[in-house]
């Protein structure tokens, strides 16, 4: 048997950005002026002749039919489930959704992004408890509020798998063992600060699908910023704010007493030691006159951190013979008769991500998503 025809599952998530502007608050503020076009694509293919992963979408709402009550054509298999007032709507056994069906569901759901995404936060977060928040306000260290649906995207499928005989198979894992993100232009970022959450499965977690790393990775959640865009961190009666959440009360380092220079976009000082070479929300000076912090005072006041997966951290091991091992299965098949493994995505950017700057606005890219499982 080739090593293609093991692949369950392949899920194209097309995402291009635009710049727009999500909202103003003391001038044009990064974490409120960055938006994202996003259109997801979903598609998909058998796993061999004789086993098929099916894909569908739950939903309370008929997305099949257009406002006038005419089909759309979307071939899809509405199941009713019972006990509930929601239904499954099966695509054909080996394909998966288009676009057009992903963004017909949004819009009858009218309550999660269509075709924007704007920067949220986890805030600190260690894998068990998952929320969204509002990005800071500028004067305002901590953001309690949480975010708005209409910030983030959220998508919830159900799986089963179909063998020879026509049964569903129970109790089978579903792993993610291929994932690609790509963005247009050999400079961006953007595409480290995309993250997806996966719920409603064996197993929750946030994914970076950008980052490589063999090791949980972290985002850090607190630090200086410059909200209000004027070259300088932000101050309050005198004395620099450190937005976000961490542990220990912070400790100035002294009063900056150097001239600045604010349209000199080399001259600043990289507290939150994001590498950048150029002003941003995240990189600023320290205002003459202001109880400022350094690099090692920030460290010092401990930034709590938004723990992610990475594609390495969760695939599991393949024998080569498509038999899988370990890692982190994203869903599992119920053992009931209807054999249904649910998974929802939730697709957001985490605002603490240095990416999420305004020199990012303009990139397009695009993710891709693989699903396998074990020979049945």
């Amino acid at each position: 048997m080739k090593k293609t025809t093991r692949r369950a599952l392949v899920a194209l998530m097309s995402m291009g950005l635009v710049a727009a502007f999500a909202g103003t608050i003391s001038g044009s503020i990064a974490w409120y002026a960055y938006s994202t076009r996003v259109a997801i694509t979903y598609s998909g293919t058998s796993v061999a002749e004789s086993i098929q992963l099916q894909i569908g979408l739950v939903s309370d709402q008929d997305f099949t039919v257009d406002d006038h009550g005419d089909d759309r054509g979307f071939n899809l298999t509405v199941e009713d489930v019972a006990g509930e007032s929601y239904k499954y709507y099966w695509a054909k056994a080996g394909s998966g959704f288009s676009s057009e069906i992903i963004q017909a569901y949004l819009i009858k759901e009218n309550r999660y992004a269509i075709n924007e995404l704007k920067p949220v936060t986890t805030r600190e977060y260690d894998g068990t408890s998952f929320a969204l928040y509002r990005s800071p306000v500028r004067g305002t260290p901590l953001m309690t509020q949480l975010a708005s649906p209409a910030n983030y995207s959220h998508v919830p499928f159900v799986f089963r798998i179909i063998d020879a005989n026509g049964n569903y198979a129970k109790q089978a894992d579903i792993w993610l063992t291929g994932v690609n993100i790509a963005a247009s232009g050999s400079t961006e970022h953007i595409r480290e600060a995309v993250r997806l959450y996966f719920s409603e499965g064996s197993n929750d977690f946030v994914l970076n699908p950008s980052s490589e790393s063999t090791v949980l990775g972290y985002t850090k959640v607190a630090g200086p910023l410059d909200l209000d865009v004027n070259g300088a961190y932000d101050d309050d009666d005198g004395t620099e704010i450190i937005y976000g959440d961490y542990t220990n009360t912070p400790v100035v380092t002294g009063i900056a007493s150097a001239e600045n220079d604010f349209d000199n976009p080399s001259v600043f000082d990289d507290v939150n030691q994001t590498g950048q070479t150029a002003k941003s929300t995240f990189v600023a000076e320290h205002k003459k006159g202001v109880n400022y912090y350094n690099t090692s005072a920030v460290t010092a006041c401990a930034p709590k951190l938004a723990q992610y997966q990475t594609l390495e951290t969760i695939k599991p091991t393949d024998d080569g013979d498509g038999n899988l091992s370990g890692g982190t299965p994203l869903t599992r098949t119920s053992n009931t008769a209807d054999a249904v493994a649910r998974l929802d995505v939730t697709i957001y950017l985490e605002g603490w991500d240095h990416a999420v700057i305004d020199n990012e606005i303009g990139h397009s890219f695009n993710l891709g998503l693989r699903f396998q499982i074990n020979r049945v």
